[in-house]
């Protein structure tokens, strides 16, 4: 294992931007800002649970501050043209695969965050896309929690602008495939950034600017004791 990460320009198809399956039915947040497993926030009046999707997309922020866990099937914060937040300081929440900022169609202008300070987070199936085809993504890791994903992580994709910054305690583990920062994004500035004693383990590789053109631009950067680690 290499104890830097690996930069590398691909000319490569992107075939595994596809989505990991469709959900059959969504839950829709509609609190301001609320808690997570609190049935009256969801327009369905209960918690979303697998194989349901999950959707933050009307402007609000979901909030997990106790020691619950949940499973459910995928997860959009911000969506295809609007906004969401999740707050997690605590429990575990699992999702198929998650979309931070954007969506799978083109032309969107989504902006989703999702800052943990504690507890976990498991993408159990699919990738993780912060900033996905016009959208804008962040992904906030710190304290002592734990971010695990099934597949890539991509930061920035097809036409978006994606933030990954891991301090404290934090950890990153993406379990299959690799790391893009910056991915088929002209005219885009995607970011990563780890510190203090945080933690990323990548089974392959990290990109960083893939695919596109010179104003495709991605940018790492590693500080304090923090450790990058790739398998590849």
């Amino acid at each position: 294992m290499k104890s830097s990460a690996t930069f590398r320009k691909a000319l490569a198809a992107l075939g595994f931007c596809s989505v990991c399956g469709t959900a059959a039915q969504a839950a829709e947040w509609v609190s301001t800002d609320g808690d997570f497993g609190t049935g009256s926030n969801w327009a369905e009046g209960t918690v979303p649970d697998d194989p349901s999707a999950a959707n933050i997309t009307n402007g609000g922020n979901a909030r997990m501050d106790v020691p619950a866990a949940f499973t459910i099937g995928a997860l959009t914060v911000g969506g295809h043209a609007g906004q969401g937040s999740i707050e997690q300081s605590a429990g575990g929440l699992n999702a198929m695969r998650c979309i931070i900022g954007g969506d799978d169609s083109g032309g969107g202008s989504g902006q989703g965050s999702y800052r943990i300070t504690g507890g976990t987070f498991r993408s159990l199936a699919g990738e993780i896309w912060i900033g996905s085809k016009g959208g804008q993504g962040s992904l906030e890791i710190s304290g002592d929690s734990l971010v695990s994903s099934a597949s890539w992580v991509v930061i920035g994709r097809d036409g978006a602008s994606g933030h990954l910054a891991l301090s404290g305690n934090g950890q990153l583990e993406v379990l299959s495939g690799n790391l893009p920062v910056g991915c088929n994004s002209n005219g885009h500035l995607s970011t990563m950034v780890v510190r203090d004693f945080a933690r990323v383990s990548v089974a392959e590789e990290i990109w960083v600017g893939w695919l596109g053109d010179h104003s495709n631009q991605g940018s790492l950067a590693i500080s304090g004791h923090a450790s990058v680690s790739t398998g590849n």
